[in-house]
């Protein structure tokens, strides 16, 4: 009985891992195209974070919303963390508790710098609000549609003025 159960454990894993690795290899296909249909060479999909400055600076025109990600999230909270143990190790409560916060007003700044990056690529490839709101929740299903569609084209159209960030820093 033991051997049966690890053997339908081995045989979930198996499948559970070959499917992973499929969806992985679709969402990088459909990635390389749609940086392609951009304009912008398809390699550049497959470098963690020169792949979000490629797309949030030179594809969705957000120049300053690649800056608010990173040090946002990687900085600042890195930070808070480090402040909010201090502070509950010297038994400032209070103080950790505002530090936390801080640290999730970085994280829902960060969600609205993602939702006007996945507008400005929606808006690009003429898609209308509800394509954003499902980019947003299923970005992983959406974005490579856009590359391996044939029927949706790119349209550098300026969409910064109707955009979150897309002006500031230009």
């Amino acid at each position: 009985m033991e051997t049966l159960l690890s053997l339908f454990v081995i045989l979930f894993l198996l499948i559970f891992v070959v499917a992973a690795i499929g969806v992985l290899v679709f969402f990088y296909i459909g990635l390389w195209k749609m940086y392609t249909k951009a304009g912008q060479a398809g390699w550049k999909c497959l470098i963690p974070y020169y792949n979000n400055w490629v797309l949030m600076v030179d594809i969705c025109d957000m120049h300053f919303a690649y800056f608010i990600v990173v040090v946002g999230v990687a900085v600042l909270n890195l930070i808070f963390t480090l402040f909010s143990s201090v502070f509950s190790e010297l038994g400032w409560d209070v103080a950790s508790y505002v530090i936390q916060m801080l640290s999730w007003l970085v994280v829902i700044v960060s969600y609205a710098v993602n939702f006007a990056t996945y507008y400005n690529l929606s808006k690009k490839f003429n898609k209308k609000t509800g394509w954003v709101i499902l980019t947003f929740f299923f970005g992983f299903i959406t974005i490579p549609l856009l590359g391996i569609s044939k029927k949706e084209q790119f349209v550098d159209v300026e969409v910064s003025k109707h955009s979150l960030f897309g002006s500031i820093g230009k």
